[in-house]
């Protein structure tokens, strides 16, 4: 009868044990998702900070005179044209 108590509360401690590490690692999943979470919204204003910042270049590049073929790179002098925008940067 012992040998069968002992048995049980040495499986019972085993089972503690492993239910402690899976919480541990539960809350740190959960805590790995939010900040995964935070970083994806990040990553969206920022493209879409982007966005916007590269359409407001285009409108002036436009407004200066750049051909629309050069800033969407189908005519010839478009590497002119990035070198440029790369030096002012």
């Amino acid at each position: 009868m012992t040998q069968i108590a002992q048995r049980i509360d040495d499986e019972n401690r085993a089972l503690m044990k492993k239910n402690a590490e899976l919480n541990i690692e539960y809350l740190s999943q959960e805590n790995d998702h939010g900040i995964l979470l935070k970083q994806l919204l990040f990553q969206k204003k920022e493209g879409q900070r982007l966005k916007q910042e590269h359409e407001s270049l285009k409108q002036k590049a436009l407004g200066a005179g750049i051909s629309k073929q050069k800033l969407d790179g189908t005519s010839p002098g478009t590497n002119e044209v990035k070198e440029a925008y790369y030096q002012n940067q």
